[in-house]
């Protein structure tokens, strides 16, 4: 799944490329889906990507709800 999140992930930001645009990934809570849960697996998508117009959002409800502490949260965005 990460695979195919991958590919689908860097034709859209090529997409938003062309457009001007910044697409933006958010984890979510483990309730709504099983990938991309923190900061740091969204950061090592957005690595993946590598590109300008792919990047984090970060949620401040899942800073509270799923990273160690809202701290830990915003540091693992900043590579």
């Amino acid at each position: 799944m990460e695979q195919l999140a991958g590919d689908v992930f860097r034709e859209l930001a090529e997409h938003a490329e062309k457009a001007g645009t910044v697409i933006m990934l958010e984890p979510a809570e483990a309730v709504f889906t099983s990938l991309f849960n923190t900061n740091e697996e969204v950061m090592a998508m957005v690595e993946k990507i590598s590109s300008p117009n792919f990047s984090v959002m970060l949620d401040t409800h899942q800073l509270w709800a799923v990273e160690p502490s809202i701290e830990h949260g915003i540091k693992a965005t900043k590579r």
